[in-house]
């Protein structure tokens, strides 16, 4: 099986943001998948699950997700925006594993972010999703857990972005 090449941003967000708050503008500038084995997503009952082919992509269909969460996303190298914040993105961990009961999926994204004030951090942010899939199973049931953990992680990633516009 092989993952969808654009995520799936169905999962309700938990970021909550005030009424009419402007989008607080965010340069990405570089992202990267930077796992041992990025063409793997994990093993469900035995069978290898892959990443898709283009994973610069899908990268950037989940990263583009931070839109829905009070962010304006652009994906640009170029530093004619000094004002806005930068950050830079690794993907370290998308992993999807079964029991007997349960499927399980984890993501981790890196982020070093640089803000209009030249300040800089750099934080790892996990999204997991664990789920009992009673008579379901198959490959929805997988993208979803995977897309599912990677809405999570996004919400953590968004809370601080939106720190580099308040003051």
């Amino acid at each position: 099986m092989t993952l969808s090449a654009t995520f799936d941003n169905q999962e309700a967000s938990a970021v909550k943001l005030t009424a009419n708050a402007a989008r607080c503008p965010v340069r990405i500038v570089a992202l990267t998948d930077v796992r041992r084995s990025p063409e793997m997503i994990g093993v469900y009952e035995r069978r290898p699950i892959y990443a898709p082919q283009d994973r610069s992509a899908w990268l950037k269909s989940i990263v583009e997700a931070l839109n829905t969460r009070g962010l304006a996303v652009a994906f640009e190298e170029r530093a004619d925006t000094p004002d806005t914040a930068t950050a830079k993105i690794d993907l370290t961990t998308a992993w999807i594993t079964n029991t007997n009961a349960n499927v399980s999926a984890s993501a981790v994204f890196k982020m070093q972010v640089t803000n209009s004030r030249g300040q800089t951090t750099e934080a790892s942010y996990r999204g997991g999703n664990s789920r009992m899939p009673y008579w379901g199973t198959g490959p929805s049931l997988l993208q979803k857990a995977m897309d599912v953990a990677f809405a999570r992680v996004l919400d953590s990633m968004a809370t601080d972005l939106l720190k580099t516009c308040q003051g």
